[in-house]
């Protein structure tokens, strides 16, 4: 049992790294394909800077989170994440998502060591670098959106996430005396662009009702809203949480025509850019190969489990401990990284209606591809 356990898990391995060498593959042409299209040395030295800092960021974060590290896995888990075509193309241009992604991989690498003096019984310092994580996480999130977005109420918020994509069956279902009080025109304007809400209509409200009434009517919005349109805010709310979680699998889906509204298209329109057909080529696999690269880590680490269970079962209750011990501490790493990007996805899933942008939440994505690239290579040992 212990031989085919192995060996299964052997064979897996194999495909995973097959799988993942033709992304990096692909991923390098297209860089090649990106760089041509830079209109000067600037736009390249940029570039170069970005992947060279990405790429060490990811190889520290990596030593951080997984186990049995070695120098050459190392470099294929960094490979694996850098030649992903959403991560990629945020080193082509300047993007300040990139950064915060990198900063909070920095962190978690070095928690993940802490961990690792910790199992040693050496440092006191959890609650301080637990709470400085939190901080961390939320301060960059929202300091991102307001950066790139600007300083939005949190009921305007709450509107755009509830009301934008039922804005006509909301304003229908009002009573007439508060419907008299809207700007129709500027109500029909706001649903354009996804942005609308916070760029036309609130602030129509405010100028038509002041402040306070305007807060009034956008509450009887949400309510409204809520009362007719339940199920399809809650099916719009785990769509956006299912893009920000698992964007590739997302992707793949709009990219095939289950669409939704979201901000898919113009990202996807970049990818495009340097060279459409490898570019269509680059993506469809990516995110394709994502979907089976996660089925394939998940039973390979069922294997695993199987393996060393049975394993134990001929170790002494010491060496049982041991094992128990270890196990702790490897998964408590991923439960704090888990933790952090769940954060990051409710934010982003609850700040507005059709604006999934999976850019938002690249160190989810890192996340995964570290879990797959770098924790089925050491499950194979």
């Amino acid at each position: 049992m212990q031989a085919i356990l192995k060996h299964c898990t052997a064979v897996l391995g194999r495909f995973i790294f097959i799988g993942f060498s033709v992304q990096i593959v692909l991923g390098i042409l297209w860089m090649c394909n990106a760089f041509a299209g830079f209109n000067g040395p600037g736009e390249g030295i940029v570039c170069v800077g970005a992947v060279l800092l990405f790429g060490g960021v990811v190889w520290f974060a990596k030593g951080g989170l997984c186990q049995n590290s070695k120098r050459w896995k190392d470099l294929f888990a960094v490979l694996a994440v850098l030649t992903f075509p959403f991560v990629m193309q945020c080193m082509v241009k300047p993007d300040v998502r990139l950064l915060v992604a990198a900063v909070l991989l920095f962190y978690l690498g070095y928690l993940g060591r802490c961990f690792d003096r910790w199992k040693e019984g050496k440092g006191k310092e959890k609650i301080v670098l637990f709470m400085g994580l939190v901080l961390m996480t939320g301060g960059l999130t929202v300091g991102t959106d307001v950066l790139q977005n600007g300083w939005t109420p949190i009921s305007t918020r709450l509107t755009e996430r509830m009301v934008w994509t039922t804005l006509y069956d909301t304003y229908a279902g009002l009573p007439q005396e508060l419907r008299e009080s809207v700007d129709y025109h500027k109500m029909v304007e706001s649903t354009y662009e996804a942005t609308g809400m916070r760029e036309q209509f609130v602030p129509s409200l405010i100028e038509e009702l002041g402040e306070e009434q305007a807060a009034e009517m956008l509450g009887q919005f949400r309510v409204t809203a809520w009362q007719l349109n339940k199920k399809q805010i809650l099916k719009e709310i785990f769509w956006d949480a299912a893009g920000y979680s698992v964007s590739p699998v997302v992707v793949e889906l709009q990219l095939a025509g289950r669409a939704y509204d979201s901000y898919t298209g113009m990202n996807y329109r970049e990818l495009l850019l340097p060279a459409p057909k490898l570019g269509k080529l680059y993506t469809d696999y990516s995110c394709w190969w994502f979907g089976i690269a996660l089925v394939a880590v998940a039973f390979a680490h069922v294997l695993r489990f199987w393996g060393e269970k049975a394993l134990n079962e001929k170790k002494a209750l010491i060496g049982k401990k041991a094992s128990m011990e270890k196990k702790r501490y490897v998964l408590g790493k991923w439960l704090v990284a888990a933790t952090v990007c769940m954060g990051m996805v409710a934010y982003y899933a609850l700040d507005g209606a059709g604006r999934m942008d999976y850019k938002n939440t690249l160190l989810v994505l890192c996340i995964w591809l570290l879990w797959m690239a770098g924790g089925v290579r050491d499950a194979k040992d």
